[in-house]
């Protein structure tokens, strides 16, 4: 028994002499992501237009509401004017009835008291309040195009330009709805607590949308496309604030709406015009976007100084990444950190466990090579690895950053063959 202890102690020492120290680190970069859908490389500029489809609307809802303010102050002085005649008339008519009343005795006044003349007094007339129109909030066109329309990766200027034009086609709202929520639940009394009330709090949801279309113009093809963005025509949930009543609710709507209608309508124009530049940049620009993803080393004090400058050489490619669409700055680095890889992977036995490279390692070098060759755009190389180590049995953990580089792999080389 002793012996068979000793065996199996000496197996678990032995083995673990050979397990290799594998750290799976966090990197976060940014890149250029290629368009899907290149402009002519001769473009290098572009120009954003908003259109105020609605600005028809606002004049003639203005003008309309004007011209009956006007109408009302006509109508309004006519009254007045013929209200101090007619009360000048029933005045002069009191007077003369005054007259001849003073003229009978005092007895026959006191006999019949109740015929005394009485002054009548006209209503004055109440002028008609216009109530104000509810307008579609305008907003300064040519601030918004440029803060929220940018064609990544071009120069903002008009010469020989891109032409990107948003129109606007105004705010929409229906009647808000109330809605509750219960922030505690009734509960009955025990031994050792009371009963809790349920409570509730109330609040208005308020459907909106505001519809937007997008065209894009080059001056070598002209109009290249031009769309109505069909998710916009949904209407959108804004939630007020929260309230003990339903009578809050209402007076806090009444007190604030054109306040609230007035964010609403800011939120969803902002919100809107930031998914079209998205639309826009994913089709034709080169946005720069920040990438997390996880980079291995193989971290023993001895015998694996290759892993640890490949590891040194495919950081700084990965930060360089961002410097330039072309990536020139990355590719030595990629070079370097690669030809280690590869030379290393000529060691692999993967089912040797007292190799140097054995599985864990095999493993973590393959996918360390397949996410370098994709953002090097060497899909072959890539391709190649993929299927390689899908005859290996990766583990769990390398079968998920695997499913995650085969996204990568389809979404990069679609970008890549387009801009070919």
């Amino acid at each position: 028994m002793k012996k068979l202890l000793l065996l199996l102690t000496a197996t678990i020492i032995s083995t673990a002499s050979f397990a290799q120290d594998i750290d799976n680190n966090d990197i976060s970069f940014s890149y250029y992501q290629l368009p899907l859908t290149p402009l002519n490389k001769s473009l290098k500029n572009y120009q954003a237009v908003l259109v105020q489809k609605f600005e028809d609307v606002i004049k003639q809802k203005q003008e309309a509401y004007n011209q009956q303010v006007i109408a009302n102050e006509a109508e309004y002085k006519k009254a007045t004017d013929a209200h101090a005649t007619l009360q000048k008339m029933m005045d002069d008519q009191y007077n003369r009835e005054m007259i001849e009343w003073n003229k009978k005795p005092k007895a026959e006044q006191i006999l019949i008291q109740a015929q005394m003349p009485q002054r009548k007094t006209i209503p004055y007339p109440v002028k008609n309040e216009v109530p104000t129109p509810e307008l579609p909030k305008s907003f300064d066109t040519q601030v918004m195009a440029g803060k929220y329309i940018k064609l990544q990766g071009f120069n903002n200027t008009p010469d020989n330009a891109v032409k990107i034009t948003v129109n606007m086609f105004g705010f929409d709202y229906q009647t808000p709805k109330l809605q509750e929520r219960v922030v505690q639940k009734a509960k009955p009394a025990t031994e050792t607590t009371a009963a809790l009330p349920e409570i509730k709090k109330y609040f208005y949801s308020v459907p909106h949308k505001h519809m937007m279309s997008y065209k894009i113009e080059t001056p070598t093809e002209g109009i290249i496309t031009e769309q109505f963005v069909a998710e916009f025509d949904n209407y959108n949930d804004y939630k007020t604030a929260e309230f003990d009543s339903v009578k809050q609710v209402e007076k806090n709507w009444i007190n604030n709406k054109a306040k609230l209608l007035d964010k609403m309508q800011e939120d969803i124009v902002v919100n809107n015009l930031t998914a079209i530049n998205n639309m826009i940049n994913d089709k034709y620009g080169y946005s720069k976007v920040t990438y997390a993803t996880l980079l291995s080393v193989v971290d023993e004090k001895k015998g694996y100084q290759d892993y640890k400058e490949a590891y040194v050489a495919a950081e700084n490619a990965y930060k360089a990444l961002g410097n330039s669409i072309d990536k020139k700055e990355a590719m030595p680095e990629f070079n370097k950190a690669i030809a280690l890889w590869e030379a290393a992977m000529k060691e692999s036995q993967p089912s040797n466990k007292k190799a140097r490279v054995d599985g864990d390692v095999t493993e973590i070098t393959i996918l360390n090579l397949i996410e370098a060759y994709i953002w090097k755009d060497d899909y072959l190389n890539a391709k190649a690895y993929i299927d390689k180590i899908k005859t290996l049995d990766p583990s769990r953990k390398g079968r998920r950053r695997l499913e995650r580089y085969e996204q990568l792999y389809k979404a990069n080389q679609t970008r890549f063959e387009a801009n070919k």
